[in-house]
């Protein structure tokens, strides 16, 4: 049994691997923030997961938020008449590989349809017998965790500079992207670099 699950692992690889890949351009990979959430005090964020939100209906992966789940959106409906802030990306360089991971993983959360909680940027089953928190285990997500989460499963760091990476599975980690104080969108996209303020 345990050879051949090697042996599928393995084939799955050398198949990601030889598949053409789908070079991300525009903004494809790249977090989106809006202002006017919890009475302005901070941002709502987003994933392009379309090269622009001009041409593409469903150009924004987000968790929206309340009793919605994790899904796509228009770019009119992800800024519900609040003031756009902004393009941004981590500080690491991206290469289009990079991106094409991060749209990828975007894409598997909206298509996840996966609950809102706003006590953390994540809420995972740390149960799963493995040091790092795949997609199918996510149970809940907020808006700036889907940032977070896209970037960070792909090696992609986005916020702080130990215990960042949000999926791992230990208690430093699950700690570090808690609460609303320490960690929120404003915070994320203000530890990141602008790409444009123009609308993506």
């Amino acid at each position: 049994m345990k050879v051949s699950k090697a042996l599928g692992i393995l084939l799955l690889a050398v198949l990601l691997v030889s598949l053409p890949c789908h070079a991300a351009t525009g903004n494809q990979g790249y977090a989106v923030y809006r202002d006017g959430v919890a009475l302005n005090l901070t941002w709502h964020a987003g994933m392009m997961v379309q090269p622009n939100s001009s041409n593409y209906a469903e150009a924004i992966a987000h968790a929206p938020g309340g009793k919605e789940k994790s899904g796509y959106t228009t770019y009119t409906q992800f800024m519900n008449g609040k003031n756009f802030k902004g393009v941004y990306r981590p500080h690491k360089p991206l290469t289009d590989h990079d991106r094409d991971l991060v749209v990828a993983t975007a894409r598997y959360i909206a298509e996840k349809h996966i609950p809102y909680d706003v006590s953390a940027m994540m809420i995972a089953d740390t149960n799963n017998g493995r040091a790092r928190f795949y997609p199918n285990d996510i149970q809940k997500i907020r808006c700036d965790g889907v940032v977070e989460y896209s970037y960070e499963y792909n090696g992609i760091p986005v916020f702080g500079i130990k215990d960042w990476d949000i999926s791992v599975n230990r208690t430093s980690e699950i700690e570090m992207h808690r609460g609303v104080i320490n960690v929120n969108p404003q915070m994320q996209a203000n530890s990141m670099v602008q790409v444009s303020t123009a609308k993506p």
